[in-house]
């Protein structure tokens, strides 16, 4: 690694028992350049909106829709899609729908989720901001202590 190096860094952790966590994390030296710190408040905004159309009898089409709508509003040019962006979670990350292969898939009440918008953007630009939700009727509920300010950590030189 070097000084000037920003690591997007996910943990995936499926147990024996069943897939319990996704989450992740921005690292740097350094305080964010200008347009990578818009890029990661973006998607931050973007899991908000997405999270918030997690409700029973909307579909994973939907979640996937206001990542792509909350980008294009705050003017970044999204040029397509590099992973699904919400999956439930099973036994392992590919077990059940996900909004690629299953984009018609009808939310069910207390069903986990894991968000991650998928959106790229323009020149393969983007980060993978990861957290598990929970479907309630009023939208979905971390079920993690992660929150917007502990995305982006300052490690010590």
């Amino acid at each position: 690694m070097k000084e000037d190096d920003i690591i997007n860094f996910e943990i995936v952790y499926e147990s024996p028992w069943g897939y319990w966590l996704e989450m992740t994390t921005v690292f740097s030296f350094h305080e964010l350049p200008d347009d990578v710190h818009a890029l990661l408040e973006g998607y931050l905004q973007a899991v908000d909106n997405s999270s918030a159309v997690a409700k029973p009898g909307n579909t994973l089409r939907m979640i996937s829709e206001a990542n792509d709508k909350t980008l294009r509003d705050l003017g970044f040019p999204v040029a397509g899609k590099h992973t699904p962006d919400c999956h439930s979670t099973g036994l392992d990350g590919s077990d059940g729908p996900n909004s690629v292969s299953g984009p018609d898939f009808v939310l069910k009440p207390n069903m986990t989720l894991s968000f991650h918008p998928g959106t790229v953007l323009e020149n393969d630009r983007g980060l993978l901001i990861s957290d598990n939700f929970l479907v309630t009727s009023e939208g979905g509920v971390r079920l993690s202590p992660h929150s917007a300010h502990r995305y982006h950590l300052l490690l010590e030189k």
